[in-house]
């Protein structure tokens, strides 16, 4: 594991898109200035800040050639000004390979950092597979005649939890229009400002967006009955 000491190296760039590096980036506690990048588990990522205990988490997943270097530093900077002010409790940036070979999937998630992003992937598999950003596509190869499934990871996406609860992901697209990772990350900031987080209809009844069937609900469980 190796550190940086954050207040002599400023801020950095996001990891290398390199699809075997399990690098990634971690803010912790808001208060005072940011602690050093690490190099840690995908598993002592996760359950840092307690596990089950409250506080919004953020993973944003970076594909290897991901066209938009200027918006994934963009993205970088939002979530560390958010952990700074304390409405972020973490987060963490995965650079991930721009597909993976299901057949492979065992070694494949071992060798990169997809385990997050096809779990999600498996848990929506029933709902409309046009809102998410995820596409399985088949290829069958003329020389050894077999068919594969692949799965094609997005150039950019973002999965918040409160606590070890995913509460959301972008972006993701429904009838009023595509939700982004920058306003998901609004809705943080919103949210952390309030006394109390409001429930969906109570945005909705102030006319902000919620997903609820096609519409939007930025914070409540993903996949549950009336979403």
């Amino acid at each position: 594991m190796t550190h940086e000491n954050a207040s002599t190296a400023g801020r950095r760039d996001p990891p290398a898109a390199d699809a075997t590096t399990d690098e990634r980036r971690t803010v912790r506690d808001g208060a005072g200035a940011a602690p050093p990048p690490t190099v840690e588990t995908e598993e002592a990522v996760r359950s840092d800040g307690g596990g089950d205990a409250q506080g919004f988490k953020a993973e944003l997943y970076v594909r290897a050639n991901a066209p938009a270097p200027g918006r994934v530093r963009r993205v970088v900077d939002r979530m560390d000004d958010l952990a700074a002010d304390g409405r972020l409790d973490g987060y963490v940036v995965h650079a991930v390979p721009p597909e993976v070979n299901l057949s492979e999937r065992s070694t494949a998630t071992a060798a990169t950092n997809v385990r997050g992003l096809l779990d999600v992937a498996d848990r929506l598999g029933g709902e409309d597979r046009h809102r998410y950003p995820f596409r399985i596509v088949s290829r069958h190869s003329a020389i050894t005649d077999e068919t594969t499934e692949v799965f094609l990871l997005p150039a950019l996406c973002l999965l918040l939890y409160d606590g070890s609860d995913l509460v959301d992901l972008a972006p993701c697209h429904g009838r009023d229009g595509t939700w982004h990772i920058e306003d998901c990350l609004s809705v943080v900031d919103r949210a952390a400002s309030e006394p109390s987080r409001e429930e969906p209809e109570d945005a909705a009844e102030r006319g902000e967006p919620t997903r609820s069937g096609d519409d939007f609900t930025p914070i409540g469980p993903l996949g549950t009955e009336g979403e």
